[in-house]
């Protein structure tokens, strides 16, 4: 199977270049390094603590040190961010990394890590089947996380990882079925919805007939078994709508 991706875009700037090339921000990061080194400082007293004392110094004040460094290290990170208009509020680790970057953090994306979950599942589909980036991106009603197109036709799979007992549960066939009428006449072919569980579906109650629901193997497996509906001629249409809906670059699958 071939899986596409949109290229990546460039990330935009937490901060101007010239300011990446500044004393403050090479404070942020030498800030940074120095609080690891404190951290496993103070690990390492521990650890050899027998060799600290024999050597004159109590592993525990070797720990104070560090503990003093990583203490250091934070106030002059506090400092520089302050200094650059950082905002450090909130401060966790994807934020931490991207101040590192210097790149404005991004929420990460659970279409994209889906896919790559779909394709290393359905990696043994020969290279007929093809995997297409979210469909109708722009409209959160009826976005199609991924598409499948091969011999066995045209199937639109979205990947569930909520569990249908919480209370805010959001049934995701819903949008799946949305976007499957909607690429149905965009395309003019059948396509058939695939909600698919990383473990087990026994808490799911499927109340719409026409959207498969299945585990990863047994989706592939249903896959699989289907018959050949489709031509070369007929796929090649289809790829040709598909890279358009999915904006993949122009000749990316030629």
């Amino acid at each position: 199977m071939r899986a596409f991706e949109r290229p990546e875009q460039e990330r935009q700037k937490l901060i101007s270049r010239e300011k990446e090339a500044s004393l403050p921000f090479w404070l942020v990061r030498f800030s940074f390094a120095l609080g690891v080194v404190g951290v496993i400082g103070f690990f390492l007293a521990f650890f050899y603590q027998t060799v600290l004392n024999r050597l004159g110094l109590p592993y525990r004040q070797a720990q104070a040190i560090a503990i003093l460094v990583v203490f250091i290290a934070w106030v002059i990170f506090m400092l520089a961010c302050r200094h650059l208009g950082i905002s450090t509020r909130g401060l966790t680790y994807p934020k931490l990394m991207s101040i590192l970057r210097n790149e404005v953090e991004t929420p990460p994306d659970e279409f994209k890590a889906s896919r790559k979950q779909i394709a290393a599942a359905f990696g043994s589909l020969s290279d007929d089947w093809l995997l297409f980036p979210d469909v109708f991106a722009d409209d959160p009603t009826q976005v199609l996380p991924m598409v499948l197109l091969g011999p066995g036709g045209v199937f639109a799979i979205r990947v569930n990882y909520q569990d249908p007992r919480s209370k805010g549960f959001e049934d995701p066939a819903v949008s799946l079925l949305a976007g499957n009428a909607a690429l149905e006449k965009r395309l003019g072919v059948p396509v058939k919805p695939i909600l698919a569980f990383t473990r087990h579906t026994k808490h799911y109650q499927n109340r719409y007939e026409q959207v498969k629901v299945f585990t990863f193997p047994d989706a592939l497996a249903y896959i699989t078994s289907r018959e050949a509906v489709l031509d070369a001629h007929q796929r090649r249409q289809v790829e040709r709508t598909l890279a358009e809906l999915a904006n993949l670059p122009r000749g990316l699958i030629e």
